[in-house]
């Protein structure tokens, strides 16, 4: 989630002038051919037929829309629940992000997220479950033969989500990674405080989750957010393609019928209103290895339902052309360039922004901010032309039928305004009728009415992204906005006394299962060898040494053989008779590798240090130094964990969901070890390693584990 995305129409055409240089010229405001239209003559009002629906309610409350198109091959449909930004309580903001990844990977209580996706894969089927502003989506395609079962499918995740937890880890460990990484897109940097600079000082915070809030959402979090948000009274079912009114809507009221609606209110939305609260002036954000320089100008605007909508989705393009003019005129007589547009997004249940945003080198950032606090109020201050009105109605009428151009696209854009009560319950009341018919009566005078009304120069905030040390002029009295964001740190934010019993009892149960406190507590040194496959290496042998805080591995494979040393104290990798230091991203994961060997965990309850919580299910989670963390999945009858999951820094320092699944297990010497490790990172299956032979306790001395290859 980025700042607030916005659903609802945003009407902004990208206005180039000079083309960075090459030579294009653009036309005179008013005057020629317009650069959007090409000259094209848009049809006129009408043209745009918004599909029929047939509406009604199933006795839980949820609305129902279905649409009849015969020329559809898939049957397309989305489920709505009112959720998302506006609805996330503020010390649990991320809440409905969370949940939807948590919806997708983790499945029902009846069918887990990989059941589904085998049944989806069966079918040829599509779902896709995700966050937005104002309420959680489902969307999903099928064939017609597999609608009931498709039907039934999603109605169980509703009423009977799963929410595992290795869903939630997996989630979390992938919004962490969009935290990271976040910095590196700077439109998105600067979009992003823009928007949080709208809701001012605290925005971050409440609108999208950092590292704090994303660790703060646990189970517990997602059964509330399904007993308040997750109920068919708040939701609502729209569904289009060849198929019989009536055979749906028994599908429907035998599947989602049965989703009995919670107790108490309906959600409401938070009340996040722009403007009152926003950040004034020039914002520097810096984004050192930035080329261009981004800009974001602008204020709070109208919501998709006031009147003067479609009057300035028209300014919007009115003051386009000027600005493509205006550039072109700075292009040749002071020599710099930029590309500008001005966007209207907008939403029904809240207040939009208006928005200038802008691409330029870095050397003219200072250049840019100019051009909009100075030349920007000059433009506004023209008449407006009977041509220039002529030009963005055409504009803005072509971006509708954009907006129009498949009808099942159409259909669902339709219903998502029938969520949000926006027209009524026929054709005439439908929201793009209504724009069109505004659009055919539009005058000049409204349109400069909304440049007067919805544009205030003066009350902008201006966000800059790039390399300020580029910037020439520099860039002076700008405010600068800190984007660093706190590491994520491993959970362990359940321990009570309660939890960490429950999980030293679980502890003794899989030191039990692995052979025995004492048998465990003896094991001073082994040596074990794998076969497996390799990503990049390909067949590969390892052979894996470890005696009291040290670990060595050799792996023999494409290119020779690969060694890795750590003690504790100092870590290195050898090839090829050259020995380097251990990366820091390969240190945390030989850290790991050591702290998660199943007999070290299992013996982890007798020492002081880390936590020991128990989930429930047989799950516990254990922490240690070096920030490591870790959740075992044992076998509630043998106490063997079936896998440990825990997670993985890459060498660009994003965090990766990991997990070691064992089967196979051997008894060797009285010790049980796994006789197969299947290794999945990101999802996906990353390793396999079959065990060829172990031995223990033969005496094994530091001279060997530390022979140099």
């Amino acid at each position: 989630m980025r700042g607030i995305p916005m659903r609802g129409i945003c009407m902004g055409a990208l206005i180039s002038a000079a083309a960075w240089g090459q030579g294009q010229k653009a036309p005179a405001a008013g005057r020629g051919v317009d650069s959007l239209t090409m000259g094209v003559k848009i049809a006129e009002p009408g043209r745009i037929q918004t599909p029929a629906m047939e509406s009604w309610k199933l006795g839980n409350g949820m609305r129902v829309l279905i649409g009849v198109n015969t020329g559809l091959p898939l049957i397309s449909g989305t489920v709505l629940v009112r959720a998302g930004v506006l609805f996330d309580p503020a010390d649990r903001i991320g809440l409905t992000e969370v949940a939807a990844r948590v919806l997708q990977h983790g499945g029902s209580r009846k069918q887990d997220g990989a059941q589904m996706l085998r049944k989806l894969d069966e079918w040829g089927a599509k779902l896709a479950i995700s966050a937005d502003v104002s309420e959680l989506r489902v969307t999903f395609s099928c064939l017609g033969r597999h609608l009931k079962p498709m039907l039934e499918m999603l109605a169980e995740l509703m009423r009977e989500p799963g929410f595992p937890v290795e869903a939630l880890e997996r989630a979390q460990v992938e919004l962490r990674n969009g935290i990271a990484e976040r910095n590196n897109n700077p439109m998105g940097v600067a979009l992003r405080v823009f928007q949080e600079a709208m809701h001012g000082e605290n925005a971050s915070r409440r609108l999208s989750p950092g590292y704090a809030e994303l660790e703060a959402i646990q189970i517990e979090d997602l059964r509330r957010f399904q007993e308040q948000y997750l109920r068919p009274d708040a939701g609502q079912l729209a569904l289009t393609g060849d198929f019989e009114i009536a055979a749906v809507r028994e599908m429907v009221e035998n599947s989602f019928g049965r989703w009995e609606a919670g107790a108490g209110a309906t959600p409401a939305p938070a009340q996040r209103k722009p403007d009152g609260q926003a950040v004034k002036g020039v914002l520097l954000a810096r984004t050192p290895d930035s080329e261009t320089a981004m800009l974001v100008a602008g204020h709070s605007g109208i919501r998709m339902a006031d009147a003067g909508y479609i009057p300035s989705m028209v300014m919007a393009q009115v003051l386009n052309r000027r600005m493509e003019a205006a550039i072109e005129r700075n292009a040749r007589r002071a020599g710099w360039t930029a590309s500008f547009s001005m966007a209207v997004e907008t939403h029904p249940l809240m207040e939009g922004t208006i928005q200038i945003r802008g691409t330029v080198r870095t050397g003219s950032a200072a250049k840019a901010v100019e051009f909009v606090q100075n030349q920007v109020p000059e433009l506004l201050a023209s008449p407006v032309t009977e041509e220039e009105v002529e030009n963005g109605k055409q504009r803005t009428r072509l971006l509708l039928e954009v907006r129009a151009e498949q009808e099942a696209r159409l259909f669902e854009y339709c219903a998502w305004l029938r969520f949000h009560q926006m027209g009524g319950e026929g054709a005439a009341g439908d929201p793009f009728t209504q724009w069109q018919k505004d659009l055919a009566g539009l005058t000049k005078g409204a349109v400069e009415q909304a440049m007067k009304k919805h544009v205030r120069p003066g009350q902008f905030t201006v966000v800059v992204a790039g390399h300020a040390e580029s910037f020439f002029p520099p860039l002076s009295g700008a405010r600068e906005i800190d984007l660093s964001s706190t590491p994520a740190k491993a959970p362990g934010i359940r321990t009570n006394e309660e939890s960490r019993r429950q999980g030293l009892v679980w502890l003794g149960k899989m030191r039990h299962g692995l052979g025995g406190e004492e048998k465990l507590a003896s094991i001073k040194d082994y040596r074990v060898e794998y076969e497996g496959e390799l990503p990049g290496r390909g067949a590969i042998k390892l052979r894996e040494s470890w005696m009291e805080g040290t670990l060595r591995q050799d792996q023999d494979g494409a290119g020779g053989t690969v060694s890795i040393f750590y003690n504790g104290k100092i870590g290195w990798m050898g090839r090829g008779g050259l020995v380097a230091p251990l990366p820091s991203s390969m240190l945390e994961q030989v850290r790991g590798d050591l702290f998660r060997q199943p007999f070290r965990l299992a013996l982890r309850g007798k020492e002081k240090a880390g936590t020991v919580d128990y989930l429930g299910s047989g799950s516990v989670e254990l922490t240690g130094e070096h920030e490591q963390w870790a959740r075992v999945q044992l076998d509630e009858e043998t106490g063997l964990p079936k896998k440990t999951s825990y997670r993985l820094r890459t060498a660009a320092g994003a965090l990766l969901q990991a997990e070691d699944v064992y089967s196979d297990w051997r008894n060797e010497g009285g010790v049980m070890w796994p006789g197969r490790i299947l290794t999945r990172r990101g999802g996906s299956g990353y390793s396999e390693l079959r065990m060829v032979r172990i031995e223990w306790n033969k005496g094994l001395t530091q001279t060997e584990m530390e022979k140099k290859p």
